[in-house]
């Protein structure tokens, strides 16, 4: 069972809740793409999810919308297709996020 807590139950005078608004691109296709396949199964293809697929990413993150916003820095990883292949269309992604300016600086 979970309980959902409201902000006003976690946040003392002591303590201060910090919101990141940033935006994830990825580009699957075209002449510059950021997320690219480097293996799967036989059945990839022919399946309702990406079940067997493996790829890695190089993508900006910025501070808006926009491809051309304030870049603020890459997540690069990799992602792997786990789902049941014949129903769901999960990603197993740890991706380490670098942060490349502003006040933090370069963090990870």
């Amino acid at each position: 069972m979970y309980t959902t807590l409201h902000e006003s139950q976690i946040v003392s005078e002591t303590k201060k809740i910090t919101r990141l608004h940033f935006y994830l691109h990825g580009i699957l296709g075209g002449d510059s793409p950021t997320d690219w396949t480097v293996a799967q199964c036989n059945l990839t293809d022919v399946l309702p999810s990406s079940f067997g697929k493996v790829m890695v990413l190089d993508n900006l993150v910025t501070s808006g919308p926009e491809l051309v916003s304030e870049e603020v820095g890459r997540v690069q990883g990799g992602t792997v297709g786990m789902a049941d292949p014949l129903r769901d269309n999960s990603r197993h992604a740890p991706q380490p996020c670098v942060h490349q300016g502003g006040v933090r600086g370069q963090h990870t």
